[in-house]
């Protein structure tokens, strides 16, 4: 549509209140432009008062991405507000509105919505789906209530907007495969990898020499995304070059092994009943859904894995990617009341793995498995840590009620050696009707 253009509804000196957007965006402006109208974040308060300082903007927002600009308003009338919108646009890229407007697009009232919606549903996007653009809309609305730009009606647009994204990839499939430029790049050198191969699949790039060519964000994530999918690899990360900070309480092959597991299930929906260092929380953002749901619960101060210090959330907090929704809670699991702030949280999803890491005791680990294994997916499993006998230290009594539960249930033991004294990983995937000891079981050892 062109700059001025006014839907038949709203003429000129209509005295209603007008909700438009104008912008441009990969679909209709090249690179070269779009650098021009690019704002960075620190400069996003003086754009917004110039905005707001026009009397024909009553509210404003900016959406800035590498792949698009857009300038969301409720303008007192609709023609004269628009054309304060391009004289800001032209201002800011300093390119003649006569040569900036063929790269424009502007939607008046229920034809903005409609698209604000699809953007913030990566129905707009480059690679279809992607997950950043709904951080990216956050941030709009975070800096338009900063700043105070924005105002009862943008704010509950916006924030309707949000709630849209999430529904969009809570309750589709669009946030599975490639789901950013970075992902897609990825993807496509792992295709062309695999035909040079003779083989028409994706292929590991672990034995490519891979050079990353430019800067800033998306170059970073690339080199990211060339190697996240490497298990091996990331566990190493943790345990020995992150320093420590974030070190898995893990055996490297056994948590290996686990990981491996998450990664072909793809979970879209995690919950880990103690956080510690944030080495297996760390572990599991990498190996869920792009889309997928994490909950870490964790005490706010106690023995084996409680109490990690606050600054630590603000860390913790970066391990989920883009698309994923990362839920910090501090709180005794063994509470009805933290189940149903879980429930609250899983909002009628079920989970699909459930890792068991807390209270080591008898009583706690049990008290565990059975306020949230009845949250579990029919298909999902539940992982326990510390399952063979602990001989350095006694209070560790994991291993009894794991004993218990490879009765009942279809069981895995993931462990490196058993003369190591301690650790395991114990995988179970329980069976709905089976509480008797007689029923019948299998038990798998991987060492």
């Amino acid at each position: 549509p062109a700059l001025t253009q006014i839907p038949p509804q709203r003429q000129p000196g209509s005295p209603y209140m007008h909700i438009t957007v104008v912008g441009l965006s990969h679909n209709t402006a090249p690179v070269e432009i779009r650098e021009r109208l690019s704002i960075a974040e620190h400069t996003m308060e003086v754009s917004l008062q110039r905005l707001r300082a026009d009397d024909q903007v009553l509210e404003a927002s900016i959406l800035s991405t590498c792949n698009r600009l857009e300038i969301y308003t409720l303008l007192r009338h609709p023609e004269q507000g628009v054309t304060a919108v391009g004289t800001f646009l032209s201002e800011q890229s300093g390119l003649d509105l006569v040569e900036l407007t063929p790269h424009l697009f502007t939607y008046h009232h229920e034809e903005a919505v409609a698209h604000l919606l699809r953007v913030a549903a990566g129905l707009d996007s480059l690679v279809l789906g992607e997950g950043q653009i709904l951080s990216q809309v956050k941030k709009m609305v975070r800096l338009g209530q900063e700043h105070r730009s924005i105002g009862p009606i943008l704010n509950r647009l916006l924030n309707q907007a949000v709630s849209t994204g999430k529904r969009v990839r809570t309750e589709t499939n669009l946030g599975t495969g490639a789901v950013s430029i970075s992902s897609a790049a990825v993807e496509l050198a792992q295709l062309k990898v695999g035909q040079g191969r003779g083989l028409d699949e994706l292929v590991s790039l672990d034995q490519e020499q891979v050079a990353v060519v430019g800067a800033g964000r998306m170059s970073k994530l690339l080199g990211e995304r060339a190697f996240s999918s490497d298990t091996d690899k990331l566990v190493t990360f943790t345990m020995t070059e992150s320093g420590g900070a974030i070190r898995p309480l893990q055996n490297p092959w056994e948590i290996s092994e686990l990981m491996k597991r998450v990664r072909a299930k793809r979970p879209q929906v995690i919950v880990e009943i103690g956080t510690a260092k944030g080495g297996t929380l760390f572990l599991f953002c990498q190996h869920a859904a792009e889309n997928a749901t994490i909950i870490s619960l964790d005490l706010p101060y106690g023995r084996n894995g409680g109490g990690y210090p606050r600054w630590k959330e603000g860390l913790y907090r970066k391990f989920a990617k883009a698309g994923q929704k990362l839920h910090l809670v501090r709180a005794d699991s063994h509470l009805d009341q933290t189940r149903r702030t879980i429930e609250r949280l899983l909002n009628g999803r079920p989970i699909d793995i459930l890792m068991i890491d807390a209270d080591h005791s008898y009583e706690g680990v049990r008290r565990d498995y059975t306020l949230y294994s009845p949250l579990l997916a029919a298909d999902g499993f539940i992982a326990l840590h510390d399952v063979i006998p602990n001989r350095f230290d006694p209070e560790i009594e994991v291993h009894r009620f794991w004993d218990e539960l490879k009765v009942a249930h279809d069981t895995e033991e993931l462990v490196a050696d058993y003369g190591q004294g301690n650790l395991g990983i114990g995988i179970v995937r329980p069976r709905i009707a089976a509480l008797a000891p007689a029923a019948p079981h299998r038990h798998k050892r991987v060492i």
